[in-house]
């Protein structure tokens, strides 16, 4: 008893301190658990959101394709390269807003306007408003003269220099021809933007009228090593969909307003998308 009451008129401080820093000790060690389990529960939440996001988007991708040079149609020669793309919305949410863009990567040549490797496509963006889950849509794109010259230009020497390899190395890997890039550019519900890039190479184009071929040469009637006359109707022949290449992406606003830039004067009834991006 005696050393009961002498612990407690000598040791009564320490023993409270002592007593005070285990309680702030628990505390702490309360709080830090508290912490991280909130934070587990906010990233399990935040993964499970994540995982419905994913789980319920749209995903456009390109069908099929369907091509047509027109014949020149008027005294200066000009004609058109129409590029039918069938649309599909594989995805299990509707796809907004889906632009439809296509432009050529030139692979022997440079464009005779700028010295890129690039030839545009002609006009405006295709647009459709939206495309449902499982539904198609048809888009389209256009290129006129100077591009579809640019692109024979480049298939020419593609052709040429195929044909040397043939006669000096066969073995040796065939060049490319041009190859054709269609960029369709849509939004989900949230208003996320996705990008799918479709790469297939040209490798040549083939006269729609041409007589049956008279030997073994697959190139008898084709363009090139035929020159295109101003009374060819034709169509690209493009290599099998398996040795193409597609890739879909998520894209932010400022890369669909940029692209869409340079047709802004046209899309002012779309002049939506560039306020959105400005923001």
């Amino acid at each position: 008893m005696e050393m009961l009451q002498y612990i407690n008129n000598n040791f009564s401080g320490i023993l409270s301190a002592v007593v005070s820093g285990i309680t702030a000790i628990i505390t702490l060690i309360y709080v830090v658990f508290t912490y991280k389990q909130m934070k587990a529960t906010q990233e399990s939440a935040q993964i499970a959101s994540e995982q419905i996001r994913i789980s319920n988007q749209p995903c456009v991708v390109i069908d099929s394709i369907n091509t047509y040079g027109s014949k020149c149609f008027n005294e200066s020669g000009r004609r058109q390269l129409h590029i039918k793309l069938q649309l599909e919305n594989i995805g299990d949410s509707p796809a907004l807003e889906v632009y439809t863009f296509s432009y050529l990567e030139l692979q022997h040549t440079k464009n005779v306007r700028n010295g890129s490797d690039m030839v545009s496509m002609d006009f405006c963006p295709d647009y459709l408003k939206y495309l449902k889950p499982n539904t198609q849509g048809i888009a389209s794109v256009r290129y006129e003269t100077d591009e579809i010259n640019m692109l024979v230009e480049d298939l020419r020497y593609s052709y040429e220099k195929n044909m040397s390899r043939i006669r000096t190395n066969p073995s040796k890997h065939p060049c490319s021809g041009t190859i054709m890039v269609v960029e369709v550019y849509y939004k989900n519900l949230l208003g996320q933007w996705f990008r799918n890039t479709l790469r297939q190479e040209i490798c040549w184009l083939t006269d729609k009228n041409a007589l049956p071929r008279k030997t073994k040469n697959l190139n008898e009637n084709t363009i090139p090593p035929c020159l295109l006359s101003k009374e060819t109707e034709f169509e690209l022949q493009l290599v099998p969909p398996r040795f193409s290449v597609s890739s879909i992406e998520l894209i932010s606003k400022e890369q669909i307003a940029n692209k869409l830039k340079p047709y802004k004067d046209q899309l002012d009834t779309h002049s939506f998308i560039f306020v959105e991006s400005k923001e």
